[in-house]
C-alpha cells in the first residue's frame, strides 16, 4: 500500500515538473515569436550617395549612415534592408506593412497613411551646378535666379527627366519649358550622365544636390571642378524624414526614432554622418545653419 502511494506521489511530482517545463517552453516560444515579429524592414533606394548599394563605397551613403545609426540604437528590433524603388516603398507603407523608409519627404497625400519622424537628414538643397572656371560668367554670386537663367538663350541647362527637384524648382522648370535651351535627359544612373555632360561642356549648368555633385567628382576621379549656386526661388536647405505606416506599430517605431533624434542630433557623431560626401563649402553651410535642422519639428 505504501509503495502504491509513493508511486502516485512520484507520478504527480513528475507531472508537475513536466507542466512547469511545458509552461516555461511555451513562454520562451511565445517570446521568440513576438521578437521575430518585431522586425523593421528598411527601404533602400539606389541613389548614390543617398544610398550606395554596390561597389567600393557600398553602404557608405548619407542615409545608409543614418539607417545604421538607428539600427544600432534600436537593438530591441531586428533590422533588414530591401532594395526597391520608391513607388514600391509607398505601396508597402500604405498597406500597413512593418516597413520604414529613412529618406522620405512628407506630402499632404502621404500624411494620410504614414507617420513621419522629426527631420533626420539635413543638406544643402538642389542647386545650380557649374564649372568653377566659368563662375565669372554667372556673376560670381552664391545665389542665382533659375528662372532668369533658363531664359538666357546664351546658356544651355540640363536636368534628369522624370525627377522631382522639389515643388519650387519644379514649378520654375515647368514655367520655362518653352525655352529650348534647357532640356531634361533620360538616364539610368540618376544624374551621372548629365553631370558628365557638364564636365565635357555640352551643358553650361545643371540642377543637382551639391553633395551628389561632390560624389560624382570623387567616383569619376576628376577633382574639385564644380561649384554650386543657391537657387533664389527655392529653400536653401533640404531635409529627409523617416516614414512608417500609420498604425500602432508605425507610431511606436516613429516615437522611438524621435527619442533617438532628440538625444543624438546635437552630437558631433551625428553631424559627421550628415557631412558624408559633402564639399567643404557645403560642410561649412551645414555647420553654420545647423540650428535650422535642430529647431524644425520641435
Amino acid at each position: 500500500m505504501a509503495s502504491t502511494k509513493t508511486q502516485r506521489h512520484i507520478t504527480i511530482t513528475r507531472s508537475k515538473k513536466m507542466y512547469k517545463i511545458f509552461i516555461l517552453v511555451s513562454v520562451m516560444l511565445f517570446q521568440n515569436l513576438v521578437f521575430a515579429e518585431e522586425t523593421i524592414t528598411w527601404g533602400v533606394y539606389e541613389w548614390p550617395p543617398m544610398h550606395i548599394t554596390e561597389g567600393e563605397h557600398m553602404n557608405q551613403g548619407l542615409y545608409d549612415g543614418i539607417l545604421e545609426f538607428f539600427s544600432e540604437k534600436m537593438p530591441e528590433y531586428k533590422h533588414k534592408r530591401i532594395i526597391a524603388n520608391a513607388k514600391r516603398f509607398w505601396r508597402w507603407i500604405q498597406a500597413g506593412k512593418q516597413f520604414c523608409y529613412v529618406s522620405s519627404i512628407p506630402t499632404e497625400e502621404r500624411l494620410k497613411y504614414a507617420y513621419f519622424s522629426l527631420p533626420s537628414g539635413f543638406h544643402v538643397a538642389n542647386s545650380v551646378i557649374i564649372l568653377k572656371e566659368r563662375l565669372e560668367e554667372f556673376g560670381q554670386s552664391n545665389v542665382i535666379s533659375l528662372s532668369e537663367l533658363m531664359q538666357n538663350r546664351q546658356l544651355t541647362g540640363g536636368a534628369v527627366d522624370g525627377r522631382s527637384y522639389g515643388k519650387d524648382i519644379d514649378e520654375v522648370i515647368a514655367e520655362n519649358t518653352k525655352y529650348d535651351n534647357f532640356a531634361t535627359h533620360t538616364t539610368g544612373n540618376l544624374g551621372q550622365s548629365v553631370f558628365s555632360m557638364l564636365l565635357y561642356k555640352r551643358l553650361d549648368y545643371i540642377i543637382e544636390y551639391p553633395f551628389v555633385a561632390s560624389y560624382f567628382e570623387k567616383v569619376l576621379n576628376v577633382g574639385d571642378q564644380t561649384v554650386s549656386l543657391e537657387i533664389k526661388e527655392s529653400n536653401p536647405f533640404g531635409m529627409g524624414y523617416t516614414a512608417c505606416p500609420k498604425n500602432e506599430w508605425g507610431r511606436n517605431v516613429i516615437d522611438r526614432i524621435n527619442t533617438i533624434l532628440k538625444e543624438s542630433r546635437t552630437t558631433e557623431e551625428y553631424r559627421k554622418i550628415l557631412e558624408r560626401w559633402q564639399s567643404e563649402k557645403s560642410k561649412k553651410l551645414i555647420r553654420e545653419n545647423y540650428d535650422i535642422f535642430l529647431n524644425t519639428g520641435n
